[in-house]
Parts: structure tokens; sequence; C-alpha cells
């Protein structure tokens, strides 16, 4: 409990000193990240360590949303940042890669044909009987 209410407090921190106001969404995350952080070492840390631990998740959540939103959009600046329009190039790299491995697989769906409509029989088959 006290890893998911520093990780909030850590996103919402990091957002609010990143944007000049803090987001609910993005608090949520931090939530989330804090608790998700500090299941595994939840046995062996003290209090102030799982503070800790829960602040960093909060604050790592928030770099990782940024990070993978620069790549969805192909190297153009954060949604929320409408300063610079600067050019990432592995992020517009990465961007069009994942862009069109989607389109892919998006465009081999529809290519494969249609399933039939089977008779659903309430018989077992022969091989599926214990005697």
């Amino acid at each position: 409990m006290l890893a998911g209410m520093t990780g909030s407090f850590g996103a919402m921190l990091y957002m609010w000193i990143r944007y000049g106001k803090p987001d609910a969404s993005m608090t949520g995350n931090g939530l989330l990240a804090g608790l998700v952080a500090i299941t595994a070492p939840s046995g062996f840390v003290n209090p102030v360590s799982s503070a800790i631990i829960g602040l960093i998740a909060g604050v790592l959540v928030c770099l990782a949303v940024e990070f993978f939103d620069r790549i969805a959009q192909g190297g153009r600046s954060s949604r929320r940042d409408l300063g610079s329009r600067r050019e990432w190039p592995l992020g517009r790299h990465l961007g069009w890669t994942l862009r069109g491995r989607q389109e892919q697989l998006r465009r081999r769906v529809e290519r494969r044909p249609r399933l039939r409509h089977r008779d659903c029989s309430t018989e077992m088959p022969a091989s599926w009987s214990r005697s």
C-alpha cells in the first residue's frame, strides 16, 4: 500500500513538474506501477525502501509512457508536449516499422477465408470413448 501511494505521488509530481498540472490517468498508472514493483520483494523490504521503490516505479511509468508515445507517433514530439517539434530518428524508424507490421497483420487477417459454419453435433467422437 505504501509503494502504491508513493508511486501515485511520484507520477503526479513528475507530471506536475513536466507539464504544469497533475494528470489523473498517469497518477493511476503510477499507483499500479508502485504496486507491481513492490509485489516481488514485499516480504524482504522495510517500509522506507518500499516507499523508494514505489516512487521510482511511479516516475518510470511516466517516462515509459512518453517513450512509447514518441515511438508510436513516429518520432514526433509527445502529444502533451506542444513546444519543440524535433524529429527523433530512432523513434521515427521504429514507429514506421511497427505501423508497417501492424498493417501487414491486418491485411493478412482480411485475406484469410472466412470459416464455414460447421454442424455442431452433440455426439462424442468414437475415439473419445472410455471403453
